[in-house]
């Protein structure tokens, strides 16, 4: 089958990086969001290794997570235990509860003043008097480092796990004051709800030299309004998945047919992950809507549903919220789960080769709108609202986009339907926005090899 991902190169000329040279004990400590085994995560987090191992050789890179342990099952690379550790506790899912927030808050700002004063008594004395070696550990690094860089996500906000912005902000302080430039780069920014997340956050973009977002002005927006970062940091760099390259269609050709989808069909992906499963504050959407907008679909006739995971993590895999949708489906015959668990590259060119893509999960459909396969967005909390509404809105196709709670299945039904006759036109729409994201994107990756060639 034919793949509808890979746009042609486009014709800008990206401004020319400068290579770091060798350098002793230099190092770029990136601190990623891939601490549980979820492939979006998985996918920003090789792509931006792939970009610093190709502009930046001769440097070393060391890689921080919460669960070294898991990433290194998936990655290659200096792996070690990440600071931010330090500021986790037990489980904060309820954050829909507004006494717990706050409560959260305090503990989250409290290890950060421990954190911030164990760097400072360390830096002026070398003693060290916490019991967490990690840390020592990191504050050793940073005397030798070049740069501290965060990996792209959607945590820097007031609804996700707090501890997210909280260490992210206390980790680029204690950078900041060793006079390590701290990077950006593909970043989900926002909603900030509360005051003192508000100043957490401008704080931290004050620290950074410069901020890279994934959803251009929606996160762009928010960065104006905290008012912490002049223009001329601020960039566009898209999310660092796209910069995974598509695999061949043979191997993806090789991997539906071990799945068993069957060819000659109209092939429409389909991912509805349920949100409520990391915390109080998600609700849950019902798999009866589901199973009746997907049976709407499939009744349409030379229609084949396929599953995509992105998620395989145990509390919220792709594939069981997936079986639970279909056991309640009239069209079932008419569906494929892929039970195989892939690569970020992987998924990315399987999504990419779908003639449609309708879901939840924002890498899903990053993977849909940047391989040029039109997509129909669907969200039901503040989060995804966020994440949803300003990726589609980057790619040109705001429409597409719904709110499961304001949006009457009927709607959701008639859209689904008006793409999928107009789905030609709709991919080729977005393979001219494609052209034109790709030398922005190009460009502002250039931006941040040139920062760290000069800084060789």
């Amino acid at each position: 089958m034919t793949g509808r991902g890979g746009a042609t190169e486009p014709s800008c000329k990206p401004v020319e990086s400068k290579r770091a040279e060798q350098s002793p004990g230099n190092a770029i400590l990136v601190f990623g969001g891939f601490s549980t085994n979820n492939k979006g995560d998985h996918a920003m987090l090789v792509g931006l290794l792939d970009f610093l191992r190709e502009t930046s050789s001769g440097i070393h890179r060391i890689v921080y997570s919460t669960r070294p342990d898991l990433l290194r099952e998936h990655i290659e690379a200096d792996i070690r235990t990440s600071p931010e550790q330090f500021f986790k506790f037990g489980r904060s899912r309820r954050l829909g509860v507004n006494p717990y927030q706050y409560l959260l808050r305090l503990r989250a700002f409290a290890r950060g003043l421990r954190f911030f004063a164990l760097f400072q008594l360390y830096r002026s004395t070398g003693l060290f008097l916490g019991r967490k070696r990690y840390c020592k550990e990191f504050f050793e690094q940073l005397a030798t480092a070049k740069a501290v860089v965060f990996s792209g996500g959607g945590y820097l906000n007031s609804i996700w796990w707090l501890e997210e912005l909280y260490a992210k902000y206390f980790i680029a302080e204690v950078a900041h004051w060793a006079g390590i430039p701290v990077l950006l780069t593909s970043q989900g920014i926002g909603p900030f709800t509360h005051p003192l997340d508000r100043r957490v956050a401008a704080r931290l973009f004050r620290n950074a030299e410069l901020v890279g977002v994934r959803d251009g002005t929606g996160s762009i927006s928010q960065l104006q309004e905290l008012g912490a970062v002049r223009p001329e940091r601020i960039f566009c760099t898209g999310d660092d998945a796209c910069l995974l390259s598509p695999l061949p269609d043979k191997q993806i050709r090789q991997i539906l047919q071990q799945e068993r989808v069957p060819e000659g069909k109209l092939l429409v992906a389909f991912n509805f992950r349920d949100g409520s499963r990391y915390t109080g504050s998600f609700t849950s959407v019902a798999p009866q809507r589901y199973a009746r907008i997907l049976d709407s679909i499939l009744s349409l006739g030379n229609i084949h549903g396929v599953f995509i995971p992105v998620s395989y993590n145990s509390n919220d895999d792709d594939r069981r919220r997936a079986e639970e949708i279909i056991a309640l489906m009239k069209q079932r015959a008419s569906v494929t789960i892929l039970q195989g668990e892939y690569g970020p590259d992987q998924l990315k060119s399987l999504v990419g080769s779908m003639h449609l893509a309708i879901g939840t999960s924002y890498h899903f459909n990053l993977f849909a709108l940047s391989g040029n396969v039109p997509a129909i967005g669907l969200y039901n909390d503040l989060y995804y609202r966020k994440k949803l509404t300003g990726l589609f809105s980057m790619y040109e196709m705001n429409s597409s986009c719904y709110s499961l709670g304001e949006s009457s299945l009927n709607e959701i039904e008639a859209a689904v339907r008006e793409l999928l006759e107009r789905r030609n036109e709709a991919a080729r729409q977005l393979m001219e926005t494609n052209l034109k994201l790709d030398c922005i994107f190009r460009d502002a990756h250039a931006r941040l090899a040139q920062f760290l060639g000069s800084k060789a």
